[in-house]
């Protein structure tokens, strides 16, 4: 069993926290970490920072923490400031600014933290510009997020509000919806991301048949009828230019449910497909169960014996699957 005089973890040392941890955790305990996307006045500070005056070698970031009955933390540092062994000024003003602080003497010490104070609350708010993953917020909702919706173009809630999806997975996609084109390897990794799937593939090109509406059609001797230019037999056409098939492989049972036209996750893939395309062309749905998920008709069980979804009369094809008719 370990003895009183074994050695502390790093986490239980004091002077081993760094000084942009000890600032997170703190305005983290307080409940006031909104305070860091404002800018506030001197009084409404949570943290008063200062210097420490001493010369000689730190062996820490931070020299004191302590809390005044205010409620106002006051920190003191040693790898920044105008006095002190970090100190860019001359030697012969440092040692009387050191003397001063060794004897407890407020003095000049007090009136430099002022600019300390300042330098070191902007080093603090460069330091989380640059740190996303620090600044972030649950559903997105710091500024900086706030930023990269708008070029997705959800930065309006009520927008957001018709994805039925975790929007906060789009923003690691805000490159690439932000241009202008989508290939199908960006189309399917997004989809496969935002709702959480192994198995995406996107089939392009697939055929399709397109009425002429009535006025574009041709009429002899009246409109549309100049050979090799307006000229078309028919009232459709065939093409295969402007549709493609989105494919979801190795579904569980549950997850196929969920993406049939009944399900709960069809309209929202339906939606979010609608939303990322810049071209709105038609779109097929292939859903394929995993092999181990595929089971026999069972007239008593209500998921084998869906007509047209999940039930199989004799021999069970490989690789079952049900295509539906989303946009034509």
């Amino acid at each position: 069993m370990a003895n009183e005089n074994r050695s502390a973890l790093a986490d239980i040392v004091p002077e081993k926290y760094n000084f942009y941890q000890l600032l997170e955790l703190i305005y983290k305990n307080e409940g006031k970490q909104d305070y860091l996307d404002k800018e506030l006045s001197p009084d409404d500070e949570l943290i008063c920072f200062s210097a420490s005056g001493s010369l000689a070698f730190p062996h820490s970031d931070l020299t004191s923490l302590y809390q005044n009955d205010d409620g106002r933390f006051h920190l003191a540092i040693n790898f920044l400031g105008l006095q002190g062994s970090q100190s860019p000024l001359p030697g012969f003003y440092l040692e009387p600014l050191a003397w001063e602080y060794s004897q407890d003497e407020a003095g000049l010490n007090n009136f430099l933290d002022l600019f300390n104070h300042r330098d070191v609350t902007l080093l603090h708010r460069i330091w989380r510009k640059y740190r996303y993953y620090i600044s972030f917020k649950d559903r997105g909702n710091d500024p900086f997020s706030q930023r990269m919706f708008a070029l997705v173009g959800l930065e309006k809630a009520a927008i957001r509000g018709t994805l039925n999806v975790n929007h906060t997975k789009m923003l690691a996609y805000a490159g690439m919806l932000s241009g202008t084109s989508r290939s199908q390897e960006v189309l399917s990794g997004i989809i496969a991301h935002c709702f959480d799937l192994s198995d995406v593939n996107i089939n392009p090109l697939q055929p399709r048949i397109v009425p002429i509406p009535e006025d574009q059609q041709t009429n002899l001797g009246i409109s549309n009828s100049q050979l090799g230019d307006t000229f078309v037999i028919g009232d459709y056409l065939h093409d295969c230019s402007s549709k493609f098939t989105l494919c979801l492989g190795n579904l569980s049972i549950k997850r196929y449910l969920s993406f049939l036209p009944t399900g709960d996750n069809y309209q929202p893939l339906k939606n979010f497909v609608s939303f990322i395309l810049r071209d709105q062309f038609a779109f097929d749905i292939t859903l394929s169960l995993a092999s181990d998920q595929i089971t026999t008709m069972n007239l008593s069980d209500d998921v084998s014996c869906l007509l047209g979804w999940t039930s199989f009369i004799g021999e069970v094809p490989v690789n079952p699957n049900v295509t539906i008719c989303v946009r034509e």
